[in-house]
């Protein structure tokens, strides 16, 4: 509904009430994708008659002097053109443990961009040794060769390298391995799956074949594998585990591909002859988006855990960069002595980003849901 400022003297020119409604909600449906809290509909000829006023009646209107004529769109429509999407936004917010895993990620994210300047040891890769300050427990405080007093907030390793600017550096090659293995999976997955869900027939078959063929190789074997053909070390990871986590992307929009092709506008798209590539990517990719962006977060999981186990192994980043996995591997040994803590603390940080990007799908999917049944 909307409130009308300013009609007194057009209805007394005769222009029907029910005719100027009927314009406004057209013009009102005109302005979803506005931005304000209020418009000015009329201000000129032009503007009337192509919103689809009557010449004449455009005329009288601007005969009675309504050059501004002013529409209050009410509180919901205010609040939609102000905030598009904020029902997402809430739904998403409303949700305490999808808050609480972004606010977790956004602050790994952050140390890992600004890098040394926050860490404690700003060496590159946090590899400072002092041999004869090797072990320290957490909270010990030390001095330097200048008397300069020191806190080891987590320790030192047995090299003597502080174990929190270790771990500050390490979630940079986590979140950067996550955000590399995504970005491949997703243009393999959007690729293939595009292909066969919108082409359909014998593409379709043929790369359904593949995807099962895939799907049927366990994950961490074909990382493995694939690890171990283009060989150790940081860019070789996030490769690999890209390589084996399209597959899942692929299905995903081939499936939603299939129910869209059928979708009326996809149908007028071909009858007035676009590309095929425009179809897929302008037209339907955007409303396949919000199955993607949940299976994204479960993937961006994944890919930390898959190069933490890597690490784990010694196939993964290799010594000396820190990673959470290689971390946990040198001091694995400790675990049933008074220094566990080394490997506990990296192996605690590597379980909650997991568990946070797990948050952050639950919630995803909650607002989604939300949206799709308001």
């Amino acid at each position: 509904m909307c409130r009308l400022v300013g009609l007194e003297p057009l209805l007394d020119k005769g222009i029907h009430s029910s005719f100027l409604l009927d314009g406004l909600e057209r013009l009102e449906r005109g302005f979803r994708q506005a931005r304000g809290a209020m418009v000015w509909v009329a201000s000129s000829l032009a503007s009337l008659v192509a919103s689809g006023v009557e010449p004449a009646i455009s005329t009288a209107i601007l005969d009675a002097g309504q050059l501004g004529l002013v529409v209050s769109l009410g509180n919901r429509f205010q609040t939609t053109m102000e905030r598009p999407n904020l029902h997402n936004v809430k739904a998403f917010l409303s949700h305490r443990m999808a808050t609480l895993g972004a606010g977790w990620i956004l602050l790994w994210l952050l140390i890992a961009m600004l890098g040394s300047p926050l860490r404690p040891d700003p060496s590159p890769m946090a590899n400072d040794q002092h041999l004869d300050r090797g072990l320290l427990s957490p909270g010990t405080v030390w001095q330097d060769a200048s008397g300069k007093s020191h806190h080891a907030w987590l320790g030192t390793d047995r090299y003597g390298r502080d174990v929190l600017s270790r771990l500050m550096a390490g979630s940079g090659i986590s979140l950067s391995v996550g955000a590399g293995s995504v970005l491949i999976s997703l243009l393999l997955g959007l690729l293939l799956g595009g292909l066969a869900g919108y082409l359909g027939g014998w593409v379709d078959a043929w790369i359904s074949w593949f995807l099962q063929v895939m799907w049927s190789v366990p994950t961490l074997l074909m990382v493995l594998a694939i690890t171990l053909a283009f060989g150790k070390g940081f860019w070789q990871v996030f490769l690999a585990i890209g390589l084996t986590m399209w597959v899942e992307v692929a299905r995903i929009v081939r499936g939603q591909f299939l129910s869209l092709r059928e979708m009326p506008y996809v149908q007028a798209a071909e009858a007035l002859g676009l590309p095929s590539w425009r179809i897929m990517w302008r037209h339907m990719l955007p409303n396949a988006m919000g199955p993607l962006v949940v299976v994204c977060a479960a993937n961006f999981a994944a890919a930390i855990l898959i190069e933490a186990g890597l690490s784990f192994l010694g196939v993964g980043a290799q010594i000396p960069m820190p990673s959470w996995g290689n971390i946990v591997k040198e001091h694995a040994h400790l675990l049933t002595t008074d220094h566990a803590w080394l490997a506990l603390i990296p192996g605690a940080m590597i379980a909650s980003l997991v568990l946070a990007f797990a948050w952050v799908g639950d919630g995803l999917r909650h607002a989604l849901k939300t949206s799709s049944h308001p």
